[in-house]
């Protein structure tokens, strides 16, 4: 049968205050005008604020633990089929009630008898604690010859707390659990269960009463986890008995089973009373009320009545509209309300100090589901029903977790002092100031989808900014599997080859033609500054032959034998030397000319095919615009070509034009295999707080692809033949932290999500962004490793990269001595429609250095806190750079 939550009774209350202030005579805000002509009701309407506060204390573990099991609603009395009577209540850690741990007491199912014929039966429990007393009673003789009294005295001292607590409540029911008339006569109408060893307890959350061999358990969910799970034992509570046997009987009752749901499903919220949507800013009426609590106006009610919703309950059963307070539907008679200075327990109510209660009101249905007061229309946040917390002082943190460096034990800290130096009262506890900020922080009106998208871009940025940033939490705590990596595709993608997008793929080749471009390999310093070279006459011979053996090679052959002639065999002339330097780098042809590879009319390889064959006069000042196009599309060729003109007595040479020619050529090569969305799996669904991204507006679009790329890679670590043409990122790392978090920013400095990395940052992070929530390829990406990144799309993706400008930000960029000059964001102007000199590329930096005030909070968070609140620091920071750009989404 379905388990009775039980009432509290009523208990004599402890009755003390202390003044304000010191000056007993001054004016006191009782004294002022009322702020209601009308006068107050008993209903609990504001009245002027009075700080006289009451503050008391329990000492008596038992005592305590029976207030937060009546507070709390977490006893539950359980009738079986056979008439035996079973308590199931919540577990104690010796401060407060245990996180979704329940026991079971019950008598014991034989008595003891004493040799005068009288008899005792003993509690027994389903705590570790209890597990001794209860083998040693099994063993006893059930015919006792001592002294009985003497034998019960002994046995009962050993009891856990939980049946010392239960055999009160049966000695002396005046303090133990009552019923209402009403309800028992309720009770009486409800079926048994039917034969079955599973007793239903509660609903929401799921609590069930399973019963065996193997003893009694307790069943069900929590507000954390919803997956269905043993409440009782310590290991396995997946897949013990107890959860099989549960299971069975929901399959057999026709009861889908509770489950983990993904997709947009929110994280369970912290275990707070208030329920309502917290809005930021508060409306102008709310505003006006914390200035009236502020001057001392008003107080807060000394009845805090919950109103009547609108929705129904989760039964669909309407809302009870009754007085509660003529009803007695009390929650607590003990209420405490915290402020940023002080405490109280009482308010000023028709100039007489009255105990301040909290109300809740039910259901019409025979389900009777309770609507706890919430506080909004006060300004309290409801953390139990007997700690009301003042909306300013979570408030306050809120905005100095935004922007100060000020995790919310410094918080507490300096609340404590301000607490002891300038107010009175009793202190909020760190562990209930922690758990009222992370249920008030879910509750925060935050549109996700709205507050990460950029009102220019809007939901597909055409400039992507990225970058990793050290915002980790430990390593031991990241509890979220992605299947990602076991959804791949049977299908093999195979990307480019690397001697397929450099122009010379002969490496000592590109060892003399760099030499030839006055570039030294051994005296390469850092940044751009070279010292000049020059090539042997050996070196020469030996550039020319290796050029036959490929075709697209020749142009390039004739091109140094005409220089040659004209006495340049041992360095290149003035004009020739940054584009051949340019060509004897290893990386992409494709990268040094990063243009549109769509074939449509005034393309920039149609420009350039024109001017190098004369049919166009690119210098003309009637073609600037064909200049200016090829200028924002490929800046490292206009140059060489307006270079070559002007030394050449304004023409072009049939050999430059050759070669030109041969290079549009080979930059489209890496683009010419294609595939369609049938080479990847479906998307995986993804929780919202609970995995490693959170990209509101940009989902998944498709799984995770098969590279071939991938089964080729090499040991990591490995060393190149030439060093000075890498560009490595160095990364430093924490012993018990995770990396950090990957983010990804529009060009107006608005974020679209970010990741977890868990490893250490690597090209692979944006590409998995880009290639798995993008439907077309950003138009620019910038990233401090752009050029590695672009390699490593290209070895993948080509084709979907093949319009992307790839470029590395301006703070880094000194650092990246082996790279095209492709890479460099000041090489660019008007890129198609977007101005690249207009892009601060260090919008993700900036971003990433005000993550660093979270860091110390963030550090030793779980993984779906970690998510949630770097995400709301984001949000923040998102809506605050909206309001800058001064566009509105209505």
């Amino acid at each position: 049968m379905e388990g009775r939550k039980l009432v509290k009774p009523k208990t004599p209350r402890a009755k003390f205050s202390f003044m304000r202030g010191r000056d007993h005579n001054r004016r006191t805000p009782s004294q002022k005008r009322s702020r209601d002509s009308t006068g107050s009701d008993a209903r609990g309407k504001r009245q002027r604020l009075n700080f006289e506060t009451t503050s008391t204390s329990v000492s008596d573990p038992m005592a305590t633990y029976k207030m937060s099991l009546r507070t709390e609603g977490e006893i539950f009395e359980v009738r079986l089929q056979d008439g035996v009577k079973v308590w199931v209540i919540r577990d104690w850690n010796g401060n407060r009630l245990k996180e979704g741990k329940y026991v079971v007491v019950e008598k014991m199912g034989t008595s003891f008898t004493s040799v005068a014929g009288s008899t005792h039966t003993f509690w027994i429990c389903s705590c570790r604690e209890a597990s001794g007393q209860q083998h040693r009673l099994l063993e006893t003789s059930k015919k006792v010859t001592e002294d009985f009294d003497e034998f019960i005295c002994r046995e009962e001292g050993d009891y856990c707390i939980h049946c010392r607590m239960i055999s009160s409540f049966e000695e002396d029911p005046d303090v133990g659990p009552g019923h209402d008339d009403d309800e028992v006569e309720e009770e009486d109408e409800i079926e048994e269960n039917s034969g079955t060893d599973v007793h239903f307890v509660r609903a929401d959350p799921l609590l069930a009463l399973t019963s065996g061999d193997g003893g009694r358990a307790v069943v069900g969910t929590t507000r954390r986890q919803r997956h269905l799970h043993c409440l009782t034992c310590d290991y396995a509570v997946r897949s013990c008995r107890h959860v099989t046997a549960c299971r069975e009987w929901l399959r057999s009752e026709g009861i889908d089973e509770p489950i983990d749901v993904g997709g947009e499903t929110p994280t369970p919220l912290p275990s707070a009373k208030s329920w309502q949507t917290i809005p930021y800013p508060l409306p102008d009426d709310l505003r006006e009320l914390q200035q009236e609590y502020d001057s001392g106006l008003v107080a807060v009610p000394e009845n805090l009545v919950p109103g009547i919703p609108d929705s129904h309950c989760p039964n669909n059963c309407a809302w009870d509209t009754s007085d509660p307070i003529e009803k007695g539907w009390s929650c607590n008679e003990t209420v405490t309300v915290y402020t940023e200075q002080c405490s109280f327990k009482h308010t000023n109510a028709d100039g007489e100090l009255k105990d301040i209660k909290v109300f809740y009101r039910i259901c019409t249905g025979d389900c009777r589901c309770m609507l706890p007061y919430d506080g909004q229309e006060d300004l309290l946040f409801n953390l139990n029903n007997k700690d009301l917390i003042a909306y300013s002082m979570l408030f306050r943190y809120l905005h100095l977790m935004l922007e100060a460096r000020n995790p919310l034990a410094a918080f507490h800290r300096a609340y404590q002092r301000q607490v002891g130096a300038l107010g009175q009262g009793d202190v909020l506890p760190l562990h209930k100031m922690r758990l009222a900020w992370d249920s008030f922080s879910h509750l925060l009106d935050i549109d996700w989808r709205t507050s990460f998208k950029c009102p220019v871009c809007e939901q597909h940025p055409d400039v992507i900014i990225c970058d990793g940033t050290s915002l980790g939490f430990r390593k031991d705590l990241i509890t979220y599997e992605s299947s990602r990596e076991t959804q791949q595709s049977s299908l093999e993608i195979k990307g480019s080859d690397h001697k397929e997008r450099v122009f010379l793929p002969i490496p000592g080749s590109r060892v003399f033609l760099s030499q030839f471009a006055g570039v030294s390999q051994s005296q390469k310093k850092k940044g751009k500054a070279r010292r000049p070279s020059a090539l042997s006459a050996q070196q020469y011979r030996e550039l020319v032959s290796s050029l036959s053996d490929f075709p697209h090679l020749a142009s390039l052959a004739t091109l140094l034998k005409r220089l040659s002639r004209n006495g340049s065999h041992r360095i290149a002339p003035d004009p020739y030397k940054k584009f051949l330097g340019e060509l004897a780098k290893n990386g992409p042809l494709c990268g040094m000319l990063q243009i549109d590879h769509s074939p449509r009319e005034g393309h920039t390889k149609e420009i350039v095919h024109r001017a190098v064959t004369n049919a166009l006069a690119i210098f003309d000042s009637v073609n600037a615009a064909h200049l200016q196009k090829l200028r924002s599309d490929a800046p490292i060729l206009a140059d060489f070509l307006f270079e070559v003109y002007k030394a050449e007595g304004n023409r072009i040479p049939e050999d430059v034009s050759a070669l030109v020619k041969d290079i549009m050529d080979r930059v489209s090569l890496p683009f010419k295999d294609k595939h369609d969305g049938s080479v990847y799996p479906p998307p995986e669904e993804e929780d919202t707080f609970g995995g490693y991204s959170f990209f509101p507006n940009l989902p998944l679009v498709r799984g995770q692809a098969k590279y071939a790329k991938d089964a080729q890679r090499r040991p990591r670590l490995r060393k190149c033949r030439d060093p000075s043409q890498r560009c490595n990122k160095m990364y430093g790392g924490h012993p018990s932290l995770s990396p950090g978090i990957f983010t990804a920013f529009c060009q107006h400095g608005v974020c679209y999500g970010f990741t977890i990395l868990k490893s250490h940052e690597s090209p692979r992070h944006p590409f998995e962004i880009l290639i798995g929530r993008f439907n077309r390829a950003p138009r620019v990406i910038v990233y401090d490793n752009a050029c590695r990144l672009h390699q490593y799309c290209l070895n993948r993706e080509p084709a979907f990269f093949m319009n992307t400008l790839f470029c590395v930000d301006r703070l880094h960029w000194i650092n990246h001595t082996g790279c095209s000059d492709g890479y460099c964001m000041d090489s660019y102007g008007q890129h198609g429609t977007i101005d690249v000199q207009q892009i601060n590329s260090q919008i993700n930096e900036q971003a990433n250095a005000g993550l660093k005030r979270i860091k110390a909070q963030l550090a030793y968070m779980t993984q779906s806190k970690f998510m949630f609140n770097a995400a709301l620091f984001l949000a923040f920071k998102n809506i605050d750079k909206q309001q800058q750009l001064g566009i509105s989404w209505e």
